[in-house]
């Protein structure tokens, strides 16, 4: 390659040799990791993010994020997601910082559904930004209409409690089942108390009990715990 990722990725491997002894894998690796630099180099997404990963194995958290970044750049929403985690304090040893939001916006940008629902939780509860209700509820919608139950969740909610929105019982309702149609454990429990109270929708004691049983099924303890006690 001409160039210090080859290097870096042949000391890489002549290092793991001196540890493991095994000279024939690790040097098959190695070669396969300078073609992937070659590629990366060449803007291949995805090659780029594999380049982070060698990198993040083996520690090497500059180079790492320097990889994850250029692929995010490059439009690969994981390489943008990874390269959010160096700022949010889910890397041990990395201080939070909000570049974070920078990569999750490219993320939600690119419809990642994760992303938007982030962001929507970011400018909610104020994280590193003015909380702001009315960009929150921007990226749940945005979230929800990439199918992403969080985000259908969370705007149920805001019309429930009527933030940044006037409140609507029928709209939370509405939202609230397209969470637990998109396998939100909580959610289901939530639409199960809305025909049980006739809130947003006309009492049905059977749906009630059918949203508590999906919930049940989706692993939530405290709905198959509600659907035991109306057994006894």
């Amino acid at each position: 390659l001409n160039d210090a990722d080859g290097c870096a990725i042949l000391r890489e491997a002549y290092s793991k040799v001196i540890l493991k002894g095994n000279a024939g894998e690790s040097i098959e690796k190695a070669l396969e990791h300078t073609a992937t630099a070659k590629a990366c180099k060449s803007n291949d997404a995805e090659k780029c993010k594999d380049l982070a990963e060698f990198y993040f194995n083996a520690n090497d958290l500059k180079n790492a994020l320097e990889y994850y970044s250029k692929s995010c750049k490059l439009n690969n929403v994981e390489g943008c997601m990874l390269s959010a985690t160096f700022y949010n304090d889910m890397i041990k040893g990395l201080k939070k910082d909000k570049k974070d939001l920078e990569y999750y916006s490219k993320a939600c940008e690119l419809n990642y559904g994760d992303g938007c629902a982030i962001l929507g939780d970011i400018y909610h509860n104020g994280e590193g930004v003015t909380q702001n209700f009315k960009k929150a509820f921007k990226y749940y919608s945005k979230a929800c209409e990439l199918n992403n139950g969080e985000g259908c969740s969370k705007l149920g909610g805001d019309y429930f409690l009527g933030e940044s929105v006037t409140q609507d019982l029928k709209k939370a309702f509405g939202y609230y089942s397209k969470a637990c149609e998109l396998n939100e454990a909580l959610t289901c429990t939530l639409v199960g108390e809305f025909y049980r109270d006739g809130e947003g929708v006309t009492k049905d004691e059977k749906q009630t009990t059918e949203n508590l049983e999906k919930s049940c099924k989706l692993g939530l303890k405290e709905a198959c715990d509600i659907l035991k006690e109306q057994k006894q």
